[in-house]
């Protein structure tokens, strides 16, 4: 069997998802930033008071969107982070996934369940 066969075959909930760090919206830019860096994780999913996905913020938002404005440190989150980012459900297969991560140049795919719930980031 080839890789690409059993890619096609996998599914993303058989993957080991890669952790991630987890923030309310509204959050300050800082806090997270310190949360980042204290969890080390490149990624943080921002979530609503029902805790369902609303944003993503990563480390390239970090370099495009705060670095050279630290004016957003005290801002909120929501001002910086990728808003109703694209997710992934636990029985797509690897393969499927792996196509859109490329296709959209996406380093980070949030994986959720039917209900929404966070299940972990494909990287």
């Amino acid at each position: 069997m080839t890789l690409e066969s059993e890619l096609r075959e996998e599914q993303v909930s058989h993957l080991g998802l890669s952790g991630f760090s987890k923030a309310p919206s509204g959050a300050a830019v800082r806090d997270v930033l310190t949360q980042l860096r204290a969890e080390r994780h490149n990624v943080c999913l921002i979530t609503d008071a029902d805790d369902k996905l609303v944003g993503i913020f990563t480390d390239r938002d970090v370099l495009r969107r705060v670095v050279n404005a630290p004016e957003t440190l005290d801002a909120p989150i929501d001002d910086v982070m990728t808003k109703a980012p694209v997710t992934i459900r636990p029985d797509l297969s690897a393969a499927a996934a792996l196509r859109a991560m490329d296709e959209n140049h996406f380093r980070n795919l949030p994986a959720v369940d039917e209900h929404g719930a966070i299940l972990g980031d494909m990287t």
